[in-house]
């Protein structure tokens, strides 16, 4: 099962990773071009990689699976070019 989600909306880092316990999540792969969050530094790359391990939660950082940087029109319009989930799928399996 593949689930989308982003952090913006959680309060912290620790509701984010009971979200996806909750969903059973064992993966999380991370498609930001940039993995910054600018108003919650938990939400950073380091801290990440560093805290879901320990949820039992797998990190991954793939930033040209979905071949949208941050900044795009393509990206803001929550469009993938090419074959991003393809790409990003076959890179999993």
């Amino acid at each position: 099962m593949i689930y989308s989600i982003g952090y913006q909306g959680f309060r912290s880092a620790e509701d984010f990773v009971e979200v996806l316990k909750a969903h059973k999540v064992d993966l999380l792969v991370d498609v930001r071009s940039r993995p910054v969050a600018r108003f919650n530094p938990a939400f950073n790359q380091g801290p990440l990689s560093s805290r879901l391990p320990l949820a039992g939660i797998a990190y991954q950082w793939r930033p040209n699976a979905w071949g949208a940087s941050a900044r795009s029109s393509t990206a803001a319009r929550g469009l993938v070019q090419g074959d991003g989930l393809g790409q990003l799928v076959g890179g999993l399996v």
